[in-house]
Order: C-alpha cells, then structure tokens, then sequence
C-alpha cells in the first residue's frame, strides 16, 4: 500500500496521468464524432491586408475587423449549438485587389476546392467577378462592404446579397433626410459615370414619391471644369447641396472651389456621403481655414447601434478580443474597430449559417436527406437565392431583410456635421425611421443654427394683375369685352337696317360671341391658375375660335357656291339653321379630344423651377399622363391640327372669294382676318413646343396672338357696321330737326346733284360723247352690254373665280370690254374666236379665245342666251355686195333679230326650234345699241372697215338711254335670263336691272369712250 501522504509528487503523477489520458480519450472521441458529421465550408475572399496597407489604410483595417468579426462569430454559432449535426468550417482565401484576372481563377479555385457559400468581397470590382462564377454554380455569396449597384442584376447576379447597403440606399436615405428637415427641393453634385447615374436615378425617385423636387442636377464631367459646374449650381437659386461622390481627392477639389466661389457661406447646406473630416483636416493649413468648413454636414453608414441586444453583445465580446498586429491605429481598436464594417462582416457569416439551418429543415425529403447530400457533397443549393435569407433576423448590424436582388429595404445612417474638424452627430436614420438625437444643436455652413431655406427668394413668371404684363392683358380683353358687348347690342337693335341683314344678324353674333370668348380666356391666364381654370380656358378659347372662324367658312363657302354657278342658287341669305350647324358640327370636333382626355387625366397645379434662375411658373400638369405633356398635351395637338385645318379653309376660301363685291361686301374683309388668323397662329404656335425655360416668352407668344386675332377681327369686321349705324342714327335725327329741309329739284323733278355730276362728268372726259359723234361720219357700231358671271381661265383650276362682271361686246371691231358693277376699271380684249363649252345639266357655258392666247368663259342661264351670245360675238360679217346693198344690211342687222340669226346660222350655231327670240326677252341686262347714219355715204365710206376711227354715235345712243317706257321696264324684269327672278328681291344689289332703259350706264359710257379711243389711236 502506497503512502500518499508520504509520497505526495507521486500522487500528482498519477492524477496527471489519468487526466491526459482523459484527455487523449476526449478528443479521440471528438475527431470520431466530428469525422462522421457532414461539413458545410463557407469561405472567406478578402484581399491580402499587407498588399493595400500602404495605399489603402482603410481597406486594411475593413479587412482585418472583418476577419476578427467572422471569427467571433463562428465560436458564436459553435456556443449557440444551431448547427449540432453539421461541422461549420471557414476557410480563407486571397484574392487580388488589383487583377481581375487572378481573382477570377483564385475564385474558380475556390469553387473547385468543395466551397458551399462564400464571404467576400471588399471591393465592388473584384465582388462582381466572384458572384457571376458563384452564380453559375448556384453558390450563396455574401459581401460585407461592396455598394455598387451593378450588383443588383439578379440575372448576372442570382446567388449574391449584401449586409451593406448600396448606393441607391444611400441616396434614398439623402432624400428621407431632405423630407424630414422640412425642405421642398435640393441640387445634387454627381459624378458622371455609373454609380453617378445610379445616385441620380434613385434620389429622383424617391424625391418624386414624396413631392421634392432635384431642381438642379450637375454633373461633374471634368475635375478641370469643377469652377464651371459650381456656376450653374449658383445661378440655380437652390441652396441645399448634396454631393454623392465617394473619391476623397474629387470631393476635396469640389469643396476648395466651392469655398473660394463662396458657396460654402451662410445660408448653404452641403451634405456629402462620407464622413470627409480627416481629409479635410489635413487639407488646411490653418484653423481660420479649417473653421471655414464648420458646418459642413455627412451622412455615413451607422454602426453604434447601442440599444439592439446583437450590437451590444458583440461591442462587449469586442472589447475583449486582442488587438491585432496589422491594424493601422491600435489605439482606436476598442472604441472604433467596430466602424470598419465588422459588424456587416459578422451578419455575413451568422446569416449563412442560419440559411443553412433553413435548408435543412425544408429540404426535400427532410432534413436527414439534407444532411446526406451535404456528406456526398450533392446538397441542392438551388433554392438559396437573396430571398430565401429573409429569416427576419436582426444582428449586432441591425434588422436585415433583402430584396429579390440581394439588396437590403433599409439601413442604418447617422447624419453629422463638422465644427472644429471633428464630427457630431445630430441625427440617426434606423430602418426608414428618422431620429434627432436629444437636445442636440444643429450647426450650418457659416456657424449659424439658423436652418437655410432650400432656394433663395423667387417670384412667378405667370402674368399676374400686379405686373405690366398682366395689366396689359387685363386691359385689352376690358377694352375689347365692352366693344363686343356695345356692338351686340347695336347689332340686335339695327338689325333690320340692310347693311346688317346683308352681313346676317346670326353671323354677326356669332362672331361677337367668339371675341368675347377669346377675351374671357385671356384673362385666365392672369394669376395663379386652378384646375378648373387650366380646364376651362382651353374650352372658352377653342369655342371662341369655333364660333369666329367655323361662322367665317360657312359664310365663305356659301359664297364661294354661288360665284362658281350662279345660276343654280336660288337663295342669297345666309339661313341661321345652316350657319349654326355647320359651327356646332365643327366645335363636336374640336371638343371631342378635350373631353376625352380630361375624362382619362385629372389636372393638377405645379410650381416649376425654371431654368437656372431663382424664377418659378404655375403649370397645368397631369401627373398620370406617360409623357412630358406641359404646354402641350395629346388632346391638344389633336385640337390644334383641326384648328390648323379649319385656318387653311379659311384662308382658301378667302382667296377664292376675295374679288366678290355687292351684296357681300364683307369679302375683303374677311379675307383680311383670315390672312390674319394665319399670322396670329404662326405667332403662337411654336409656344406650345418652347421649354420650360423659355415660359415667359410661350405665353406672351400665346396671348399678344390671341389678342391680336381677337382685336383685328373686331376692328376689320364690325367698324364698318359701326359707321353705318351712326350715319343711319345721325340722318335719322338730323331729318328730325331741320323743320325746314327738304330736297330740291327742278322743274324736270331731276336732283340737281345728279344733273351737276353728269355736267362735271361730261366735262371731265373732254366731251368725249360729241368727239366721238363727229368722228363717226356716216359709219354705224353695233354693241351689246350685259352683266355676266366671267371666269379667266387660269394654269390651276381652283385659283380662279367666277366674278359678275359688266361686259360690252363690238362685234365688228372684235374686242370686248369688261367692267366691274362701278364701271370703272375696265379691260379691253381682242377675240379671235367664240364656241360653246359642253357642260353638266343646267349649265350653259361659252368660251372666248383673246388675241393674247388668254381664254374667258361665260356663263348664261339657258339656250337661248347662250346662242344669242355666241351670235353677239361672232358678229356682222362682210359680204362684199355693193354699197346700196350693204347700207341696207346693215340697217336691217341693227335692227331686227331676224338677222342676227342668220349670222347664227352662216356659223352653224342654231336657235332652239328655229323660233325667232327677241334678245331683248331673254337677258333683262342686255342692251343692243343700234345706230344708222343719216349723212350721205359715198362709195369709198360703204364699205366697214376694220382698222379706221370706230366710235357710237351719242345721239342714238341717247335716245335709248333716255327710254323710259313702262312697257320695256316690264320686259325687262320677265327676262328669261334675269338671275333667280324668282327671288329678285333678294338680290337686288347684284342682280336687279335698271330701272331705266339704256344700252350703257353713264359710268359705261365712259369707260366705253376711253376703249374706243384706245383702239382708234392704235
């Protein structure tokens, strides 16, 4: 027996012995165990530390506190036993943070090596090469630090997510930011490449969700031109800057120009996304210099999340672990080594841990299953995309929950500012939701806690009632709204004096009541409008336009019917019912596309920053419309193609009928307000297409048009109507007053002006009549006078009208004049040849061929003018009998019909049933003037001649001018060609005959006289 106490190091000896050999047991039965379970391997691709230490210190320490956090987090899965039937292994692996290429074959490598998920990598370039190998073997990746947002390709991308968020969640952070401190709108600094773009897009975004608007947008395309992109941001007006560029020696140059420009002065706000407080610390020289940039604010990723059990579990297992030799400041290894993304780095591995545990549990065929595919290396992993990680877990990095893209919904920011070159912090942003920190002051660029406003003062372009433009506006529509309203009331009142009824009271409203609509919606465009306003003022404004230009067609092309066959119009007046049908089918056309689309798109009022100045305009948007439809929108174009349409009609109807005269004495009238309508619309038709900087100038393009229009067509219209009403008024009441007045005729009861004008006319033309009568000798002319609608022919059909025109025939000197009703501006013309024109039923045509190759055409109303013309035309014709014979020819021709249709018949043109018309029953204005002399011929004066003094000899000519029976007057007015006899009354200014009975009007004879004179002196 052994004596312990005696032997007390033997004793030891032997318990020592027993313990090791306990211990070798122990771990024999662990490696036994540990061999039999399935291993899941995840491994870890981070750049080597020593590699980027030197130029990247950052990176370095990201590096080395992420490896530390996946550690602690694997003996943290270990201790919590989650994954009792599985050994969990992490295996290191080197990629280059410099070659692409090498980091794709240390990723195949990898791969190959049996990984079954992968944490890494640090940065975004290298990350994207892994995850798209990763991808195509349907491993899990996840990345602790890469933000770059072409990571979000799921299809380039389907196994990859990240416990970081991406630049997007950075700008839509900017943006929750801007909406909680209460401001409207901010200019945002990008960098012009990729991940720019993508800060751009995402901002305006979600600024748009929340109806903040990124007025100015300035790319840096240049670092060289920074002082050129600075400019625009200051001529913007908008004051709070956000500036998402990750380069430190970018932002550090922006922010030197920035500050010399002196856009980093009270009343700025710059926010950029990375805490740049170092940097700039080591930028300046001085503390003045330095004290420049307090207020300065950033937005950085949050990390002291102190108040979730995770964070603070780990901060204090954190403070424990020793400090390791490659950390560039050990100093700060406690207190700040969690900053440098360890937390994200130890949510990587916890997540795919607890994702594998998932696996298993859902495995097909139970989690047994899984597990045996998993030691056969066939577990399917296919199922282990970005969403499949939603456990709804939340870590020492706050809550994860991933989009279908591996994305994270929210993250964790905290919003600082610099003083003095160190930060604080006065805001946090955790999972969407905003929190100042407790009594904590807000200091802005300038040293002042008085919070900017987002743009400095701005004031509308709209015309408003305060400002020149607007009372402009205000006043002509005032001015030009009483002159319709007097004029209609006049209108109505004189409605049956004949210049009114001629024109048609019904048009001359209808045009009254679509000035008063162009006015009305002029002045809606004074102030602020509503969406009642931008809804009502385009339909006010198209019914105005309906209303004056749709009346002005009918009108016209009524008209324009008549003149092209007069003979087949039986009314003159413009009927009310045509009139309002032709408008309202015609404004059915134009409010259609109106109602359709604010049927479909409800109007909303916007303020629009314009351009770069500090300026804004009120707009009628619709903000459910695809499209940038501001000054103009899809049923407005349709609207304004049918306005263009309905101008063009205008115009040719008024071209075609500018020549009318008489009863429709407004043709020239409205001829120059359809010309004007044209000008008015190329006014205002490129302001519909300006943009938005240009607003002031569209809408006063589009209102001096509207006015212009609105105020011509009154003028040119209705003042001549104006007139006759004051000279009616003025004859009426100065008839009234003079007790005495009366007219006074001589005893032949003829005016004494009329007698006095013929005296003045006589003497005017130098007694051309008497000239005339003594050079006639013992020769006799035949002519005949009518009023018939002539066309000249013209190159292009349409651009020729028929016109009522006075024409006076010399067979024998084959010429023919033409004369307006007025009988002046006459037009001689030599004819070679006449014939008849086949023509459509009811239309009786002739054509005329002129010396100069020109060809008129003539209409008539039946047969037998038509023949009796056509024979008025060809003429007498010489038959070389002798002189006996040939005096007594031509007494007989002058004077009875019967001759005149023998000359009918020697050209082949017969009568209808060979009955013999007197010409003077069939064209009440048609005149035969016949004169014989009564002197002695000798033999060389019987023969006509063609080239000698030809003139009508007055006396003869005056007994027919001074024919008043009532037997011929009755004659007359039963013509077979008198225009619509049956509706004569209506047509009295053009078409009633005479009242006396004479071959040429005194005006006739005049222009007569000056033709005959023309030919004899040639």
């Amino acid at each position: 027996m052994v004596d312990w106490h005696r032997n007390p190091k033997g004793l030891l000896h032997i318990i020592f012995l027993f313990v090791g050999v306990f211990r070798f047991i122990d771990d024999a039965y662990a490696q036994t165990s540990n061999s039999t379970l399935p291993t899941y391997t995840i491994g870890i691709l981070f750049p080597d530390p020593a590699q980027v230490r030197q130029e990247d210190p950052t990176l370095n320490d990201m590096i080395v506190a992420s490896h530390a956090a996946i550690n602690m987090a694997a003996a943290d899965i270990v201790r919590s036993n989650m994954l009792s039937d599985v050994n969990l292994e992490f295996v290191q692996y080197i990629s280059d943070a410099d070659n692409v290429g090498r980091t794709a074959w240390t990723t195949v490598n990898t791969v190959n090596s049996g990984v079954n998920a992968i944490i890494g990598d640090m940065i975004s370039e290298m990350t994207e090469t892994e995850a798209g190998i990763t991808g195509v073997q349907q491993i899990p990746q996840c990345s602790c630090a890469s933000a770059s947002l072409r990571l979000s390709d799921k299809e380039a991308y389907p196994y990859f997510f990240r416990t970081v968020g991406n630049v997007v969640l950075f700008g839509s952070s900017l943006v929750d930011w801007v909406q909680h401190m209460g401001w409207k709108t901010f200019a945002l600094i990008y960098t012009n490449d990729n991940v720019g773009q993508q800060v751009l897009r995402s901002m305006v975004q979600k600024a748009g969700g929340y109806g903040i608007q990124a007025m100015t947008q300035v790319p840096l395309y240049d670092m060289t031109r920074v002082e050129e992109s600075l400019e625009k941001l200051a001529t913007s007006g908008a004051r709070i800057v956000i500036f998402a560029d990750s380069t430190t020696s970018d932002q550090l140059t922006v922010l030197r120009t920035a500050q010399s420009m002196g856009l980093l002065s009270e009343g700025w706000v710059w926010m950029l996304t990375n805490d740049m407080s170092p940097a700039i610390r080591d930028m300046v020289s001085s503390p003045e210099e330095l004290a420049a940039y307090d207020g300065l604010m950033f937005i950085s990723g949050l990390w002291n999340l102190t108040g979730i059990p995770a964070y603070d579990t780990m901060e204090q297992a954190w403070q424990e672990l020793p400090i390791p030799e490659n950390f560039t400041i050990p100093d700060s290894w406690n207190s700040a080594g969690l900053a440098y993304n360890a937390p994200n780095a130890y949510a990587c591995a916890e997540i795919l841990a607890l994702g594998l545990n998932k696996a298993l549990d859902t495995y097909p065929g139970g989690r047994q299953k899984g597990l045996s595919d998993l030691a056969s290396n066939t577990f399917d992993s296919s199922r282990m995309t970005p969403a499949f990680y939603n456990l709804d877990y939340t870590g020492p990095a706050g809550h994860m929950e991933f989009t279908d893209t591996g994305d994270l919904n929210t993250g964790y920011f905290s919003l600082q500012y610099m003083v003095n070159g160190q930060v604080e912090t006065y805001a946090t942003l955790k999972d969407g939701k905003f929190e100042f920190i407790d009594n904590a002051t807000i200091i802005y660029l300038g040293h002042t806690t008085t919070r900017p406003a987002d743009v400095v003062a701005k004031y509308a372009l709209n015309p408003t009632k305060y400002n020149a433009g607007g009372i402009i506006v205000l006043t002509i529509s005032g001015l030009g709204l009483l002159s319709c309203i007097v004029m209609m009331v006049l209108i109505i009142v004189f409605r049956n004096l004949k210049s009114i009824m001629v024109s048609s009271p019904t048009f001359c409203c209808l045009q009254l009541c679509g000035l008063m609509m162009a006015y009305v919606g002029a002045t809606l465009y004074i102030g602020k409008p509503n969406p009642a306003t931008c809804i009502s003022r385009k339909f006010i404004i198209t019914s105005g336009f309906v209303l004056v230009i749709g009346s002005i067609i009918a009108k016209n092309y009524r008209i324009y019917r008549i003149f092209q066959n007069v003979f087949t119009v039986r009314t003159s007046r413009l009927k009310s019912s045509y009139l309002m049908r032709i408008v309202a089918i015609f404004g059915v056309i134009a409010f259609m596309p109106f109602i359709v689309w604010h049927a479909v798109y409800p109007v909303e009022v916007d303020d629009v920053m314009i351009g770069t100045t500090m300026s804004f305009c009120w707009l009628c948007v619709y903000p459910g419309a695809k499209g940038d439809w501001i000054h103009l929108n899809a049923g407005e174009l349709v609207v304004l193609i049918w306005c263009a349409i309905l101008i063009l009609c205008t115009a040719l109807l008024a071209w075609k009928t500018r020549n009318v005269r008489g009863k429709w004495a407004e043709a020239n009238q409205i001829a120059y307000v359809s010309y004007n309508t044209i000008l008015a619309a190329c006014l205002a038709a490129p302001s519909f297409f300006m943009p938005n900087d240009t607003f002031q100038i569209a809408i006063y393009l589009k209102l001096s048009a509207l006015l212009l229009g609105a105020t011509f067509t009154l003028v040119v219209i209705f003042t001549p109507k104006l007139v006759v009403i004051f000279q009616y008024l003025r004859a009426k009441y100065q008839h009234k007053l003079r007790f005495f007045g009366r007219r006074f005729r001589d005893g032949s009861g003829e005016d004494p002006l009329s007698v006095a004008f013929e005296e003045s006319l006589d003497s005017s033309n130098g007694g051309s009549d008497n000239l005339a009568a003594r050079n006639l000798l013992d020769f006799s002319v035949q002519a005949h006078e009518g009023t018939l609608p002539v066309k000249k022919v013209g190159r292009f059909k349409y651009m020729t009208i028929w016109e009522l025109k006075h024409v006076v025939v010399v067979p024998l000197k084959r010429f023919f004049v033409l004369m307006n009703k007025s009988g002046i501006n006459a037009e001689v013309h030599h004819y070679l040849a006449c014939e008849p024109l086949p023509a459509a039923v009811d239309r009786y045509l002739f054509r005329v061929l002129t010396e100069d190759n020109v060809i008129f055409m003539f209409q008539v109303y039946d047969q037998v003018a038509l023949d009796r013309w056509i024979g008025w035309f060809m003429g007498p014709v010489d038959s070389g009998a002798n002189s006996k014979n040939e005096t007594e020819q031509i007494t007989t021709n002058t004077t009875t019909p019967t001759n005149v249709y023998n000359h009918l018949q020697r050209y082949g043109v017969q009568p209808p049933n060979n009955q013999v018309v007197d010409p003077l029953t069939t064209f009440g204005a048609v005149r035969t003037a016949n004169t014989t002399s009564t002197t002695s011929v000798t033999p060389s004066q019987q023969r006509r001649r063609s080239s000698s003094q030809y003139y009508p000899e007055d006396e003869n000519l005056s007994l027919m001018y001074n024919h008043h029976s009532p037997a011929h007057i009755d004659l007359v007015n039963e013509s077979s060609d008198m225009l619509l006899r049956e509706h004569q009354g209506d047509l009295s200014d053009m078409w009633s005959p005479s009242r006396q009975y004479f071959p040429l009007s005194p005006k006739s004879r005049l222009s007569f006289d000056i033709a005959m004179d023309t030919q004899g002196h040639q």
